[in-house]
């Protein structure tokens, strides 16, 4: 064993640098604007499947939103439904809303293709079903990306909250992934995006011919940011880290859902342009790594100091980067929960890894293959 501590130590070591240069992005100045700028008007793209329980909430979170000065339209896509969502969007009458449906093709990439096509204005942004946005997050999201000059933005997402530690756990790592996905941004690498608050112009959209060579059921996020900063640069790509903008969404509510919903993260990953691969293989292999060097402590109990001090490193370069972000989203509640966390995670990583071996996942009722 004395011959991996070097190897472990240099995996520590580096990892340690990976989450502070995230962890610095993230702490650049953000650039606040107080107004738009020579703004042409935004589309707000929710496509759908099966989320007839969802939807009400979404759509009275739009209801209230502070855009009246923005030129703006909602456009719902419906992906085959087979409960009554389509009934519950137009019980809802929500104004400025068209509803589209899809007929020959399939698929979140397909709708939001087609939601793109039918957008009448130069600015589109994503939200899902299952997601409510606070009253001020049109504008905040467009003031930025138009003051910033971006092709493509994201912003703060963070689940709803709900009874249990499940949920703790996942909002915890929901803000080490924003961490991860704003440090890079910032820092001129953008790697991650996620989907329900994701804002793009229509024509980069266009420019990289939308979803065209992607064989991915999922990743219309990360593909669709990394095709654009391939092809306008990185600096093309902000994000929007203030609390105006935090968009809450659904949470996997058991350990199937959870596992169902990485698998599918863990497909799409094949997809990564190589920086992309490097860093989450790099993320992945140091958690499994962590998960088996505790293991060790039952057939080996003198490794203890050893293993506690690599724990603790870890442990700590992981609270530098999510603290922050929790106390920016306001669930500094939750950041003593870290080391508990810490702990479980490369277990559920490792567990990840394994499920995607056997496990077959599905998406609405559909395969994803």
């Amino acid at each position: 064993m004395s011959f991996f501590f070097p190897i472990l130590m240099l995996f520590t070591f580096s990892y340690s640098v990976v989450i502070l240069l995230h962890w610095y992005g993230w702490t650049k100045k953000i650039k606040r604007a107080d107004s738009v700028k020579n703004t042409e008007g935004i589309s707000v793209l929710i496509s759908f499947r099966n989320e007839a329980n969802n939807l009400p909430a979404c759509i009275q979170s739009l209801k209230n939103l502070n855009c009246a000065a923005l030129p703006y339209e909602f456009i719902f896509v419906d992906d085959h439904s087979e409960d009554n969502s389509v009934e519950v969007f137009h019980k809802a009458q929500l104004a400025n809303a068209k509803l589209l449906q899809l007929t020959d093709t399939t698929g979140k990439k397909a709708a939001i293709s087609k939601g793109v096509e039918e957008a009448q204005f130069p600015y589109i942004i994503l939200l899902d079903a299952d997601s409510t946005a606070p009253v001020t997050w049109l504008e905040s999201m467009l003031l930025n990306a138009v003051n910033g000059g971006f092709q493509a933005m994201g912003g703060l997402v963070k689940y709803k909250e709900q009874e249990g530690f499940l949920n703790k756990f996942l909002n915890i790592e929901m803000c080490s992934l924003m961490g991860i996905t704003a440090g890079g941004i910032n820092s001129g690498f953008p790697v991650l995006a996620n989907g329900t608050n994701f804002l793009f112009r229509k024509d980069a959209f266009q420019a990289v011919n939308g979803y065209s060579g992607d064989n991915f059921v999922s990743g219309d996020d990360v593909f669709l940011l990394q095709k654009i900063a391939q092809k306008f640069g990185a600096k093309s790509i902000g994000f929007n880290s203030e609390i105006s903008a935090l968009v809450s969404t659904q949470a996997p509510e058991n350990l199937n859902e959870l596992l169902q919903q990485r698998v599918r993260w863990a497909g799409k990953s094949k997809g990564y342009r190589l920086s992309a691969k490097m860093l989450t293989a790099f993320i992945g292999l140091y958690n499994v790594i962590m998960a088996l060097v505790i293991l060790s402590l039952l057939f080996s109990p003198y490794l203890l100091p050893f293993v506690l001090a690599m724990f603790i490193c870890k442990m700590m370069m992981d609270a530098v980067l999510t603290a922050p972000v929790l106390q920016r989203t306001n669930q500094q509640n939750l950041i003593s929960y870290i080391p508990v966390v810490a702990l479980i995670y490369p277990f559920y990583i490792l567990l990840t890894a394994m499920a995607t071996l056997v496990l077959k996942p599905q998406w609405k009722g559909r395969a994803v293959k």
